[in-house]
This record gives structure tokens, C-alpha cells and sequence, in this order.
């Protein structure tokens, strides 16, 4: 078995053991997983295969493994919601108490863009 395949190996256990224990594969991007003593970025590599799957760039076999995964989905993430008045101007006092976009994007499930959108917004 070749190191690409070893790494594939582990990233896709450690999507499993996220899906087993979240019931969901909406990983945030800034998401870490520990797994047999290694860090791997999971939420970055899950958004790197998700837009490889969608450009056709993964071989057959890789595409078909990961959407029989149970919650597993190619779209992009969905951005959020607006209108929720609590959580903006929560996320805007952490903003402002110098927590990063991804940080506070992890902490509501929302997508960074949406963070800064609502910071945006609420700044003017």
C-alpha cells in the first residue's frame, strides 16, 4: 500500500469516527481529528475532496466510497442563516474581543463568509 493510500485510509476512518459520533458530516473547516497519535486537518480535507468530487477529480472508486457514507454530501456548506438577533450580536462581541472569523464560524456552525457577512452588517 503506497503513502497516498495509507493517508486516504486514515483521513476517511477518521470522517467515519466523526460521522459516528456528530450523526452528521458537516465538519467545520478549521476542524482537527486525532487519530492514532497523528492531527489530521479534517474539516480542510473534507472541503478540498468535497470540491474535487464535484470537479470529477477523485477516481471512482474514492467517489463511491465516500457517498455511501451515511449524512455524506458533495455540496458546498450552506452559509446560515440571517435574522437571528442574539447570535449577531454575540458573534459580533466576540469578533470584537479578537476571536478569529474560523473560531467563531466553528462555534455557530456557520460558514466563515457568513461570520464576516453578520460582522459586516452590524459594524455600519
Amino acid at each position: 500500500m503506497n503513502k497516498s493510500q495509507i493517508k486516504w485510509d486514515m483521513y476517511v476512518r477518521a470522517l467515519r469516527d466523526f460521522i459516528s459520533t456528530n450523526n452528521h458530516s458537516e465538519i467545520p473547516s478549521g476542524f482537527v481529528s486525532e487519530l492514532n497519535g497523528n492531527s489530521l486537518k479534517l474539516g480542510a480535507w473534507v472541503g478540498y475532496i468535497r470540491a474535487r468530487g464535484r470537479a470529477n477529480n477523485l477516481s471512482k472508486e474514492k467517489y463511491e466510497e465516500l457517498s455511501s457514507m451515511n449524512t455524506w454530501f458533495w455540496s458546498q456548506r450552506k452559509p446560515g442563516p440571517y435574522g437571528d438577533k442574539n447570535r449577531d450580536v454575540s458573534i459580533l462581541e466576540a469578533r470584537k474581543s479578537g476571536k478569529s472569523l474560523q473560531s467563531i464560524a466553528n462555534d455557530w456552525n456557520l460558514s466563515r463568509q457568513r461570520v464576516h457577512q453578520i460582522v459586516r452588517r452590524l459594524e455600519k
